[in-house]
């Protein structure tokens, strides 16, 4: 059994310890009316023999779970803050250069799981809530022209607690793209596509219309014996990545390549 409600407004906070909620400590602009919680109970209907037609009389509750679905906006500065959630987490910024700058450089971990877990709240003029042991379970960007690029992260939460969320979190600056802070037009995005064995980001395709990036952690929520229906543990599997692009055809390179199966 599940629900799902609109997050009128969304803020949240990295968890020192996985599982362990903290105060929020920035908003996060979702896009307005998409973004969701999702609240799944599970329950057993007893099967009992009662001597009825009724088929039922009760049940329990089993488990408990949230799924939260957030699409926001993309700027770099966003994904320097949904990258240590989705791609690796602890990763300190080089510079600045041209005085505001800061790079973000997220190499993957093949054996570690460093991802960060974090606590979200959200709250609207009925409830507030806050979810704590939060995984981004799922990182998709979307770009193409004349929009915004936009990204979308699924989300694996460990229970919905009724509870004051974190007061006076001011808003996010606006300024210049160059600062980071201004979402990015579809437009902007540059793909290179290159031999495998070669240098990635030599070769740039003047083709593409659009294009999709999907991150996948695969993690599967564990839920212990130990009193409690939430899950108190996330195991992963193996990570995937998947890219889809829409190209021009006005070469028939990247179909031949197809054909030949010339890693890229």
């Amino acid at each position: 059994m599940a629900g799902a409600l609109t997050l009128e407004r969304l803020q949240a906070g990295l968890e020192a310890t996985r599982f362990t909620a903290v105060p929020a400590t920035r908003k996060v602009y979702a896009e307005r009316g998409n973004a969701v919680w999702e609240e799944v109970i599970g329950r057993e209907f007893l099967q009992e023999n009662v001597g009825s037609y009724i088929d039922t009389y009760r049940n329990v509750t089993v488990s408990s779970m949230v799924k939260l679905t957030v699409p926001f906006f993309v700027s770099a500065a966003d994904l320097a803050w949904w990258g240590q959630l989705a791609w690796k987490g602890s990763v300190t910024p080089t510079g600045p250069t041209n005085a505001t700058v800061y790079t973000y450089t997220f190499t993957p971990d093949p054996t570690t799981d460093t991802l960060k877990f974090a606590t979200f709240e959200g709250y609207s003029d009925t409830q507030s809530y806050k979810f704590a042991g939060s995984f981004v379970d799922q990182l998709q960007i979307t770009w193409a022209g004349g929009q915004s690029v936009r990204g979308t992260a699924t989300i694996l939460a460990q229970q919905a607690v009724a509870s004051n969320v974190t007061p006076s979190i001011g808003d996010r600056p606006t300024g210049s793209v160059l600062n980071g802070i201004n979402v990015l037009a579809g437009t902007t995005a540059k793909v290179y596509i290159d031999n495998g064995g070669g240098t990635i980001g030599a070769t740039q395709a003047l083709n593409v219309l659009s294009g999709q990036i999907t991150w996948a952690n695969n993690g599967t929520q564990v839920t212990h014996l130990i009193g409690n229906l939430f899950p108190d543990e996330v195991q992963r599997l193996a990570r995937h990545a998947a890219l889809d692009l829409d190209i021009h055809y006005s070469t028939d390179t990247e179909r031949a390549t197809l054909l030949a199966d010339t890693e890229r």
